[in-house]
């Protein structure tokens, strides 16, 4: 997982943290240059993000969807602008 910004080519990942906003204040951990977002709506169904800061860009590397009868991971390297991910930062664990 540490190498995926190494091994697939970037892509623009405009608009990918947008449904987060659908379930009100994320949930961020931040440690070194990971950060996850995690949101979900009183446990029953939910999203969360896993990205790596690399110099100047924030890459979408992993990102899930679950609910109760399902979980889906999708793996990638989407560059998140930093005007996207901003209003997420001040939240915190």
């Amino acid at each position: 997982m540490k190498n995926v910004c190494n091994e697939m080519p970037p892509r623009d990942g405009t608009g990918y943290l947008d449904s987060f906003h659908m379930f009100g204040e994320a949930q961020l951990f931040q440690y070194k240059d990971w950060i996850l977002l995690d949101a979900n709506a009183q446990s029953n169904l939910g999203i969360w993000a896993l990205i790596k800061r690399v110099k100047d860009d924030n890459h979408l590397v992993a990102y899930g969807e679950w609910e109760f009868h399902s979980n889906i991971v999708y793996c990638g390297n989407l560059i998140i602008p930093e005007d996207e991910l901003n209003p997420f930062m001040h939240v915190r664990d």
